[in-house]
């Protein structure tokens, strides 16, 4: 399997900055060499063979464990102790798009403090959370199972795209230009790829080295003129994927220009039979605000992100999407091993 890093930062389809912070930034620009966007590289070959990558997902099987750090350490706003909050993810989606059949097995556990204990200035009492959900949508109907609870079949029909966005099943089909979590989606981003290929709003084109081609764009938020998203975009010019993709904020606060890091992502990348398919994500999510009680806590949120690939464009049975699937407690939990199910699959392919 050949392995590609990528560094990546918020989506172009989102330019939004929730009570983010960030460190200022130099003014100056990399300094590579700057090509003339009108005879840099025909922009929309890489951008079109992103979307065909995409589109050769038609079925799949893969395992999705999301680690989410939140944490104060170090950034002082009341002093009460610091906050750390750790939420775990892990999903098992089985995926048939041609025939818009879905199936998703998901857990998620946290531990949060409720409290911050006044009279020794500590955080106190903690409040765990778990659960595990399954979900199946295919043409026969949609079907959701809560643990403990009862098979529930969607009354409404919805569409696949709602599915995602209530049960924030992770959309791996725009990694590499969507922010990993954001509300993205693949329909949207078809529509916007035929954008993006155009020389609109780019601001700057540098070849970073012989094979890697960055393109800046400045995107003005609606409404005014002080404040401006910078994206820049790495490609690969022999893959023609994304390697990175970094926003910053530029804005003017009493006449002085300040440029902020809003977020970055790491992105490693594999190849099933010549198809790119993300193998795991480091996220630097930013800076926010959190309350405890009546504190606040601004906390520095990180992200990491494993997947395994089972399987990739092989044979999947309209069966594995039934509403079966979601009944047994057991076997849900057990296609939620991540551990053991990845260890399964080095022994696989290393008999293979």
């Amino acid at each position: 399997m050949k392995i590609y890093i990528a560094i990546l930062t918020l989506s172009f389809s989102l330019l939004i900055v929730e009570n983010t912070y960030g460190q200022v930034l130099s003014e100056a620009w990399d300094r590579i060499t700057e090509v003339p966007k009108d005879e840099a590289v025909d922009l929309s070959s890489y951008y079109e063979a992103y979307l065909t990558n995409m589109i050769a997902w038609e079925t799949g099987d893969v395992l999705v464990r999301i680690v989410s750090i939140y944490d104060s350490t170090g950034i002082v706003i009341e002093e009460v102790g610091d906050l750390v909050i750790e939420e775990v993810q892990t999903f098992r989606i089985k995926f048939d798009h041609p025939n818009q059949n879905l199936l998703c097995y998901k857990s998620y556990a946290t531990e949060v403090p409720l409290a911050v204990q006044e009279d020794v200035g500590e955080l106190d009492v903690r409040q765990k959370e778990k659960y595990v959900k399954a979900i199946t949508y295919s043409p026969n109907g949609s079907y959701v199972r809560g643990f403990p609870g009862e098979t529930l079949k969607l009354k409404k029909k919805y569409d696949i795209g709602w599915l995602f966005k209530e049960f924030k099943i992770p959309r791996l089909r725009t990694v590499g230009v969507v922010t990993f979590g954001s509300a993205g989606d693949f329909e949207h981003l078809q529509q916007v790829i035929p954008r993006l290929a155009t020389s609109d709003g780019i601001s700057r084109v540098n070849q970073e080295s012989s094979s890697r081609i960055k393109v800046t764009r400045s995107t003005r938020m609606p409404g005014t003129d002080e404040t401006a998203f910078i994206s820049m975009v790495t490609f690969n010019m022999n893959s023609f994927m994304p390697e990175s993709y970094v926003i910053d904020v530029e804005s003017v606060r009493d006449g002085d220009r300040n440029r902020s890091r809003s977020s970055s992502e790491q992105i490693e990348w594999g190849e099933i039979d010549g198809v790119m398919v993300p193998t795991s994500i480091s996220q630097d999510a930013g800076y926010r605000q959190r309350r405890i009680g009546e504190h606040r806590f601004l906390v520095r949120k990180t992200v990491d992100v494993q997947m395994v690939w089972l399987a990739l464009n092989e044979p999947i049975s309209e069966n594995e999407f039934d509403k079966e699937k979601i009944v047994d407690i057991d076997q849900v939990v057990k296609q939620l091993d991540f551990e053991s199910l990845k260890n399964e699959d080095i022994a696989k392919r290393a008999n293979d």
